[in-house]
Formats: structure tokens, C-alpha cells, sequence
């Protein structure tokens, strides 16, 4: 039983930290897009839907 709360511990904090990393990963991505964007001057006409 305690093994199986060891495995569980280890996981959910492998996961966390996994996630944090594409977390950061993400923000570089989006701010890298909008640097582009922004250089190429690529116009965002946004959700044009009502």
C-alpha cells in the first residue's frame, strides 16, 4: 500500500512539473507568434461571429 502512495506522490509531481515546463513552453510559443506577427504586420481581424 505505501508503494502505490510512493507511485501516486512521484506521478502527480512528475505531472506538475510537466506541465509547468508546457506551461512556459506555450507563453514562449504565443510570444514568439506575436513577435511575427507583428513584424510581418499580420492584421488578427478577430472573431468576427455575433
Amino acid at each position: 500500500m505505501e508503494r502505490r502512495v510512493d507511485n501516486s506522490a512521484y506521478a502527480r509531481e512528475f505531472l506538475e512539473d510537466r506541465l509547468e515546463q508546457v506551461k512556459l513552453k506555450l507563453q514562449d510559443s504565443e510570444k514568439a507568434l506575436t513577435d511575427y506577427a507583428q513584424a510581418e504586420k499580420i492584421i488578427n481581424i478577430g472573431d468576427r461571429r455575433r
